[in-house]
């Protein structure tokens, strides 16, 4: 599998889920339209395992947000 590299993403202006009533089990079960800072929009189709993972991710990088936000900052190193 190939990376996907996006610009910065600065919104994330709406998403649909798949209904299984109407559109085959094949198709995303999620798709997200992310707005890039150059005003460019993209729409971002997910599987149940990327839901997952991103999910894992976000949570991740909100714990490290928050350690980090409990620490005292490194004191300058002197060079000698």
């Amino acid at each position: 599998m190939t990376a996907m590299l996006l610009p910065m993403m600065i919104d994330c202006s709406g998403s649909t889920l798949r209904n299984d009533e109407l559109q085959p089990p094949t198709d995303p079960i999620l798709t997200v339209c992310l707005k890039a800072q150059d005003g460019t929009y993209y729409l971002l189709p997910l599987s149940e395992a990327g839901i997952a993972k991103l999910f894992l991710v976000i949570s991740d990088w909100r714990r490290v947000q928050d350690f980090l936000s409990e620490q005292e900052p490194p004191e300058p190193t002197k060079l000698q």
